[in-house]
């Protein structure tokens, strides 16, 4: 019985040499496919979360007056039903990518959207003397919504350095 096992083994090893070279090395390009298949989600995990994604970008359209924000809403969303209608795989990495940069739109139409709110009033006055009132934004509301914006991007940045580090890490693994 064993010699029989043994020499399906072997057997099986003379088919994959042209091949691999061993069954060690059929072993390792196994795995290594195997990692880059685990990067990419399925196609149901895909659609779902694409169209997650594309619910929130358009009630993000619908509720903001922001002509630029719209248009820039709506050129991401395109981007978006391209890559879900050319079925392309993406990993975990490129719908949270997607994902932080619909969420840093938000924050940068929050920033306009403070820096356009006139809620205080002021009394000024003019070069000849007359005196007026002048509306402007809140400063701690620019303020917020700036540092808002700020930690946005920070985090658009760290997800793209780990992502980078995870590159690097596995082609030193190569």
């Amino acid at each position: 019985m064993e010699d029989a096992v043994d020499a399906s083994v072997e057997s099986y090893e003379k088919g994959l040499a042209p091949l691999f070279g061993s069954l060690e090395s059929f072993r390792d390009a196994y795995d290594k496919q195997k990692e880059v298949d685990e990067l990419y989600l399925q196609d149901y995990d895909r659609l779902y979360e694409l169209s997650k994604l594309n619910r929130d970008l358009q009630a993000a359209i619908d509720d903001t007056s922001n002509i630029k924000g719209k248009q820039r809403l709506r050129d991401l969303q395109a981007e978006i039903n391209k890559l879900q209608a050319d079925g392309n795989k993406l990993s975990e990495y490129d719908v949270e990518v997607l994902r932080k940069r619909f969420e840093l739109e938000q924050a940068r139409q929050a920033v306009e959207d403070a820096r356009n709110a006139k809620s205080q009033v002021r009394l000024r006055r003019d070069s000849e003397g007359n005196w007026g009132y002048v509306y402007t934004a809140s400063e701690d509301e620019v303020a917020k919504a700036q540092q808002a914006y700020e930690d946005k991007l920070h985090e658009y940045q760290e997800l793209n350095d780990e992502y980078i580090t995870e590159l690097q890490e596995k082609a030193l693994d190569v």
